[in-house]
């Protein structure tokens, strides 16, 4: 009986191990393996990114906080708010605020200042506002829902499908999305765009509603060990472009001097010290496995370190440059009145040469069409006819295939899928 009993433990353990390992997955490399077949040149973006942090961080100055303002996409399923994917407003406020205590050290599980790993945790001087104002000035709360119409998403169809068309303008705003993810990504916590292999319809943050702030469905559905927020901490890292502590190989280099070498990643909740002395050349005080760029538990992971804010202060003052001048956190000057362009039609769809595109009650100011990879193939930004609520464009030029449209009133967008057939 007793043995039966200990076996029973053990199978428990081994289990909870194992889902802690399998829901701890973060996504963002394989994003940027993707991006880089895509677009191979990537890879010299990247260097030259790396050149650039390099020479700040050689001739670094220290600034005032950096403030990034953020717009947060929940997509769901038709549920009413606040239930399943649709999460509430509080839940998604939650996070917000778990961004500001952990970028700011504000955080109640910080390190005691007599760890050792204390000398070099940090204030990142990063924080986050919701925006106040949309695209083209309209006061919002920073917050935006859309049906979805399906329970779940790969992350292909996220990035050809839900991000086109939904993203804000990404050198405005730091796009962070809930969503529910399924099929090949359905352990997957979250992920988000390096600096260097980001696009226009791509670049954010994307996290499961079930491991998105600390309240609501935050900890649902087998991911108990992922409700206090810190997927998006961890996939904010990456986004601000800080690459995993093991380097994402054995032994591997983050292109940071203060965080320890690893072997490798760590999952559930270890020991201080951990993996001292490793083969690696850990120090005496082993690795940094409660830092926010590791695996491990939520209520386990709890610092930056220096070396990683300046890492991220650097992208902000290089690609990431046009955030620091947005005015997304400004109160607007003026409410606009114009409405959203509801009365859209496109016709014929398919189409094989020309499309024709109206509006009974807009003006139809710029269009632009993407692929579903995201590349942008046709942009007419500045239309001048008399009559701007009834365009045609010559798709002639395009191959087979799916796109999106962007199109534009005033002060107003929608997106519109189109197929095009030879």
């Amino acid at each position: 009986m007793k043995r039966n009993l200990l076996n029973l433990l053990a199978l428990l353990l081994l289990i909870n191990t194992m889902n802690a390992q399998t829901s701890k997955k973060c996504a963002t490399m394989k994003a940027y393996e993707r991006a880089i077949a895509k677009d191979p040149s990537i890879i010299e973006k990247e260097k030259a990114l790396e050149l650039a942090t390099k020479n700040r961080l050689n001739n670094k100055t220290r600034a005032t906080v950096y403030t990034i303002p953020v717009v947060i996409h929940i997509i769901h399923n038709g549920e009413a708010i606040g239930s399943g994917t649709n999460i509430s407003d509080a839940q998604a406020l939650s996070q917000l605020d778990i961004l500001n205590e952990d970028f700011r050290l504000m955080n109640a599980d910080s390190l005691l200042p007599s760890h050792p790993f204390w000398g070099v945790t940090a204030d990142c001087e990063i924080e986050f506002c919701l925006a106040q104002q949309d695209e083209f000035g309209n006061a919002t709360t920073g917050i935006t829902r859309n049906d979805g119409m399906q329970t779940s998403w790969e992350m292909q169809d996220i990035d050809d499908i839900i991000k086109p068309a939904t993203i804000w303008d990404r050198h405005k705003y730091l796009n962070i999305w809930s969503i529910n993810m399924g099929g090949s990504d359905s352990s997957t916590l979250g992920y988000a765009t390096f600096p260097s292999s980001t696009t226009d319809t791509t670049d954010g943050v994307v996290i499961r509603p079930q491991a998105f702030g600390d309240i609501g469905t935050a900890g649902t559905g087998g991911f108990t060990i992922n409700d206090l927020g810190r997927t998006a901490t961890h996939e904010v890292g990456h986004w601000l472009n800080l690459n995993h502590i093991w380097g994402d190989s054995t032994c591997g280099d983050d292109f940071v001097t203060d965080t320890e070498i690893a072997e490798d990643n760590n999952f559930g909740c270890p020991s201080f010290p951990h993996n001292a002395n490793s083969a690696c050349g850990s120090g005496s005080n082993g690795e940094m496995y409660m830092n926010y760029m590791d695996y491990v538990d939520d209520a386990c992971m709890n610092m930056f370190t220096e070396g990683q804010r300046d890492r991220m202060q650097s992208a902000l003052t290089i690609d990431r440059a046009s955030l620091l001048v947005s005015n997304g956190c400004d109160a607007p000057t003026a409410v606009s009145s114009i409405k959203i362009i509801n009365d859209l039609k496109l016709f014929p769809n398919p189409s094989n040469s020309l499309v024709h595109i109206s509006s009974n009650s807009n003006d139809i100011t710029s269009i632009e069409i993407y692929t579903i990879t995201g590349v942008r193939v046709f942009d007419n930004f500045t239309i001048n006819k008399s009559n701007k609520r009834n365009i045609v464009i010559d798709v002639n030029n395009l191959p087979s295939g799916n796109y999106v449209l962007k199109i534009k009133s005033n002060q107003k967008v929608s997106t519109q899928k189109i197929s095009i057939l030879k």
